[in-house]
């Protein structure tokens, strides 16, 4: 065998390689409506509870405005 034909033997065989790592499963049309339904239902759910969050940091600066501590017991 030739330089060239080792060479091209190699880069078709490291193209199938890549071929088959490539190649994803499909997904049935159900299972990506409920990977699209609960993924949207975390960020969401994320999004509800921050400005829960940031309210709740900025009552209690209003409330103890001196240096942020909370009054002894």
């Amino acid at each position: 065998m030739t330089e060239n034909e080792i060479a091209t033997k190699q880069i078709e065989e490291i193209n199938s390689e890549l071929d088959d790592i490539n190649s994803y499963p499909d997904i049935p049309e159900e299972k990506k409506g409920r990977i699209r339904n609960l993924i949207g239902f975390w960020l969401l759910g994320l999004c509800n509870n921050y400005p829960y969050v940031i309210m709740l940091s900025a009552a209690f600066d209003i409330l103890y405005p001196k240096n942020g501590d909370a009054p002894r017991k």
